[in-house]
C-alpha cells in the first residue's frame, strides 16, 4: 500500500519519531528507519480492516478493562462534493474505519455507498463505552480537519429497542 508521503509524516509524527531522530549505523542521521515502521504501521491496520481480528489489538489500554455502560453509536463520512481525489478519498475511508474500529466493543456494521451511486458516502455502528465518547469524537474531528471535510455525522443512541 502507498499513501502520499504527508500522511506518513502525519503517521511518523503520530508515532512519535521526528525527522532525523533515527541513527544508521555510520552515525549519520536517517528517517528511514522510522518510514519502515509507519509503512509497518499502516499495513497491519490495512490487514486487520478486513479481518475479525480483535479490536484490543488495536487498543492502547490492552489488558485494562474499565467497566461502564455501553451505547450505540453510528457515524457517517461522505466525498459526494468530489473534494477528495479517489485515492485520498480511499486513505480517509481507511482512517475512519481503523477509528470506528479502535473504539468499538462491537461492529454492527459497515456500509458504503452502491459503487455506481453518483455519491460516496460510508456509514458504520459500534456498540462503545461511553468513557470513549469524548475520545472518539476528538479523534474522528482530527481525522475530519486533516482530509479536509467539512462534516461527520455522529450519533450515539443510549438505548436501542427490539421489536
Amino acid at each position: 500500500m502507498h499513501l502520499p508521503e504527508r500522511f506518513i509524516d502525519q503517521l511518523i509524527d503520530l508515532m512519535g519519531y521526528q525527522e532525523g531522530a533515527e541513527s544508521t549505523a555510520d552515525g549519520s542521521a536517517s528517517n528511514d528507519l522510522a518510514t519502515e515502521r509507519a509503512d509497518a504501521v499502516v499495513e497491519f491496520m490495512r490487514r486487520a480492516e478486513h479481518h475479525s481480528l480483535p479490536n484490543k489489538l488495536l487498543n492502547p489500554a490492552f489488558g485494562q478493562t474499565v467497566p461502564g455502560p455501553e451505547v450505540t453509536v453510528y457515524a457517517s463520512i461522505g466525498n459526494s462534493d468530489d473534494k477528495l481525489p479517489q485515492a485520498i478519498w480511499r486513505s480517509y475511508l481507511r482512517a475512519f474505519r481503523l477509528l470506528m474500529r479502535r473504539y468499538s466493543e462491537t461492529v454492527y456494521g459497515d456500509w458504503v455507498s452502491e459503487t455506481s451511486s453518483a455519491y460516496q458516502n460510508a456509514c458504520m455502528c459500534i456498540q462503545a463505552r461511553a468513557v470513549d465518547l469524548d475520545e472518539l469524537r476528538s479523534d474522528l474531528l482530527r481525522t475530519r480537519v486533516a482530509y479536509g471535510q467539512d462534516s461527520i455525522a455522529f450519533s450515539v443512541l443510549p438505548a436501542t429497542e427490539m421489536l
